[in-house]
């Protein structure tokens, strides 16, 4: 277009749309932003609201683009009445425990004040965020100030206290474009060569690396009809990321996997997200690792057309045979309750229990156990005490 500059009239488009969310995220004095705001999330911001029953195509794709803003802005801290601690970035790098995620989303950063030092909470600190960002909040220049003039401030990350421009969000979409074209090729390369996978599961995955993959988003952008929400958990859209790894159900599997992925801190795009973990694996872990989402997405599929649940367990199992042909599914169902539970001979050759608890910083707790037979899940199970 002339002297713009402008290549793909779409992606301006896209950048131009983003623009518009900024000014939603930064809760400008503009009449739009303020009939959004009034209609769809008016006792929080931005970053805390939920896609409403009834809400508008329009307002389904701007809760869509927090994703984006999220890896490329920050909240300059002022008097902390804008900046909620778990649900918005705040500093460089910022991202929360899984556990932390059923916290409070109300809290502040003033609340992880101790009143009585007037310095950090360690304690609530440690509870919500890695040793590493700990240290990091500790040392850092971030501190509310409490009744301050100054107000917390959005600001584009990759310009020093800048906003958001068209132009930037141009950039950097066409630079995420050209480097994921790069990297896609080569990553489904690297799984198509791999002899341990199943046909099946690379057809699979190269629908997955090329959005091909019917989750509800991808349905309801064809069919307007058709529910975006995911229809376990009926909390989220259902995208790629969320049907795979953030849905709860999903979260499980990988909970009791012996991957040893932390969910939380992955990325919100499925490329970068196998981009990031195939590197870090093993052959065999590459195989238990494209198998398990493999057969979460089988389970999620039987679950809408019968319209029920499954268990994370039954996953892990089909994993197991995968990973394993030789053996069959021949481990008998159990229900461990408490008096069960008591009479297992859980320190006998052959069983395994592990057991985890985490709490939360306003007292909540929850307890998940790990039954195996002969190094395979048997049953698994996550309760709030």
């Amino acid at each position: 277009m002339g002297g713009l500059g402008v290549k793909d009239l779409e992606k301006f488009g896209e950048a131009f749309f983003l623009k518009m969310v900024w000014s939603l995220m930064a809760e400008e004095d503009k009449p739009w932003v303020k009939i959004c705001k009034a209609k769809y999330f008016p006792n929080v911001g931005y970053w805390r609201a939920r896609n409403a029953a009834g809400g508008s195509k329009m307002w389904k794709q701007i809760l869509g683009k927090r994703s984006f803003f999220s890896e490329n802005v920050i909240w300059n801290v002022g008097n902390d009445e804008k900046t909620y601690a778990i649900s918005q970035p705040w500093f460089q790098g910022w991202s929360v425990r899984e556990e932390a995620i059923r916290n409070d989303r109300n809290l502040k950063i003033k609340d992880l004040i101790d009143a009585s030092t007037n310095g950090w909470d360690v304690h609530k600190l440690n509870l919500l965020f890695e040793p590493s960002q700990v240290q990091q909040i500790i040392q850092g220049d971030i501190r509310p100030v409490l009744g301050g003039q100054i107000e917390d401030k959005l600001i584009w990350n990759l310009v020093q206290n800048s906003k958001y421009t068209a132009k930037q969000g141009y950039e950097v979409i066409m630079q995420a474009q050209e480097a994921g074209g790069i990297q896609q090729n080569v990553l489904w390369e690297e799984i198509w060569k791999r002899k341990n996978i199943a046909p099946r599961v690379k057809i699979f995955i190269w629908r997955l690396i090329n959005r091909g993959l019917p989750t509800g988003v991808h349905m309801h952008s064809r069919f307007p009809n058709y529910p975006p929400t995911c229809q376990r958990c009926n909390e989220e859209n259902e995208y790629d990321m969320h049907c795979l790894f953030f849905c709860n159900t999903s979260r499980q599997v990988w909970f009791a996997s012996a991957l040893g992925i932390r969910v939380h801190e992955l990325p919100m795009e499925i490329n970068l997200t196998m981009q990031q973990l195939i590197p870090k694996l093993d052959d065999e872990g590459v195989q238990m690792f494209l198998n398990t989402m493999w057969e979460i997405w089988k389970k999620r599929n039987k679950a809408v057309i019968e319209l029920n649940t499954f268990k994370p367990v039954e996953v892990l199992k089909k994993v197991n045979i995968m990973q394993n042909p030789c053996i069959t599914n021949q481990v008998p169902d159990l229900e461990l309750s408490n008096s069960t539970m008591d009479k297992a001979e859980v320190h006998s050759e052959g069983w395994q229990v592990l057991i985890d608890a985490s709490s939360d910083v306003i007292g909540n707790a929850w307890c998940a156990y790990i039954l195996y037979e002969q190094g395979f899940i048997h049953s698994m199970d996550m309760r709030k005490l």
